[in-house]
């Protein structure tokens, strides 16, 4: 059977192909996937059918189980050997009775699916449906796969400004100008590029340029660590940026630099070689642990003070306590961390039990060191429900540039103080009591030895 000439625009249409050697089946499967996005062939023999999958690439092909010159699985054999249409799923059309052992001899070659007859024109449109969208999706991924190698490959024969000797040298001066230590290598790591700031700082020595380069100039434990991510899963797709320590040529000494190696590909995407660059951090880094190292130090001298002490921010709200704060108000600082001051350091007037609050915003305005106006001493009252007395000053914290950071309050709990103050007030009162008394006592002595005396005097007259 011959197909109709094909129509202008059919490659944007999704083709099918219908074999069948019964004209009237043909006619019948045509008629029910008739759509405006399908372009159906049809065939009524195998070697017109053959013919057309040279020629075209299908989404499905419809065969017939029993086709009168060859059987529709030898045929599904010969579809499938050929290169261009190894993968076309072929979709076979068959009675009840042929469903076994058709299926599982369609299986051995390559059948993707079948249909019964009678044909039902629902299920033949949705079977047929499934992998038009399939073929129209990896179509559709081709294409743009297609657009983006045609892009790189127009981008990596682009010359750039000028003729090729002068591209060459604008590019080695461009990298030359810039601070950044470049190399190149190959994929087993022996130089190819370097720029001048690599002479400058590792040297020119030909042992630097031979073998795996890293290993002769990066510290052995970053080198490690490298190594893992390069050969990890993400390492090789994207590049690896690590911090690490290479060795200077001068002085033989490891500097720390941001490490940035980036993977060269081919045309297959196979790796061919690496481009890295090193930006020299050794004195972020050194001010980084300098930084560390005066944590530490405060970490350790505030756990060693036997004052509270509280750090806020300019908003009042909880940076850091120590061990000894912590104990007082009874919060723990992974608790406290955030919350503003007025509900960890609660504190009231001794006397008067009026609450004090926005110690922080009244430090700040005043940008001075102070205490709450008032007594001396200060309720505090603990997580638990518990109470203390505490003295406490606020100071305001700040930065270089004069504007204030935060504030800390320190705070001394004068519980056991104040009742030993007390003991020693009542102790003197009793004191002073018997003093009195003793002064009374012998007064009265006087008085009773002067009337003994009279007594005694008028006995004798």
């Amino acid at each position: 059977m011959v197909e109709d000439a094909p129509v202008s625009g059919t490659d944007d249409k999704i083709s099918l192909l219908l074999v069948d050697d019964h004209l009237d089946n043909l006619v019948a499967l045509a008629a029910i996937l008739s759509r405006p996005d399908y372009h159906c062939v049809t065939a009524s023999s195998v070697a017109e059918a053959l013919k057309w999958v040279l020629k075209k690439d299908f989404a499905a092909v419809l065969l017939d189980l029993q086709m009168s010159d060859l059987d529709g699985l030898e045929m599904a054999a010969l579809i499938h050997c050929k290169q261009g249409s190894r993968h076309v799923p072929i979709i076979f059309i068959t009675t009840t009775g042929k469903v076994d052992s058709g299926i599982v001899r369609g299986d051995v070659r390559g059948m993707v699916d079948y249909i019964l007859k009678p044909l039902n024109p629902d299920a033949l449109r949705a079977k047929v449906a499934a992998f038009a969208e399939l073929y129209r999706r990896n179509r559709q991924s081709q294409h743009q796969a297609d657009q983006i190698r045609r892009s790189e490959q127009r981008e990596q024969e682009r010359p750039l400004p000028g003729s090729h000797e002068l591209s060459g040298q604008w590019f080695r001066n461009l990298v030359d100008a810039i601070p950044q230590i470049v190399w190149m290598t190959d994929i087993c790591g022996a130089i190819t590029y370097c720029n001048r700031r690599w002479s400058e700082y590792i040297g020119t020595s030909p042992e630097l340029f031979k073998g795996d380069v890293l290993a002769n100039i990066m510290h052995p434990e970053d080198l490690s660590v490298l190594q893992r991510q390069v050969h990890g899963t993400t390492g090789t797709r994207e590049g690896v940026v690590i911090e690490a320590r290479l060795k200077k040529g001068e002085d033989h000494k490891y500097y720390w630099h941001l490490v940035q190696l980036l993977p060269e590909r081919n045309a297959s995407a196979a790796i061919v070689g690496w481009l890295g660059t090193a930006t020299d951090m050794h004195k972020r880094k050194q001010v980084e642990q300098q930084l560390a190292e005066s944590k530490e130090q405060l970490a350790i001298t505030l756990r060693c003070i036997g004052d509270g002490v509280i750090i806020m921010d300019t908003t009042g709200h909880v940076l850091l306590m120590n061990k000894a704060a912590e104990q007082l108000t009874g919060w723990v600082q992974a608790d406290a961390a955030g919350y503003p001051l007025d509900e960890v350091f609660r504190i009231e007037h001794q006397v008067t039990k009026a609450p004090i609050v926005d110690l922080v915003g009244t430090v700040l305005r005043e940008r001075g060191p102070g205490v709450p106006e008032g007594d001396d001493y200060f309720c505090l009252s603990q997580r638990d429900g518990g109470t203390r007395l505490v003295s406490n000053k606020i100071a305001p914290v700040f930065g270089l540039d004069k504007k204030p950071k935060g504030a800390v309050v320190v705070f001394q709990d004068v519980t056991e103080k104040q009742r030993v103050v007390e003991e020693q007030q009542k102790a003197s009162q009793i004191e002073s009591i018997g003093m009195l008394a003793r002064s009374i006592a012998h007064d009265f002595n006087n008085i009773l030895t002067a009337i003994m005396g009279n007594i005694s005097l008028g006995r004798a007259i």
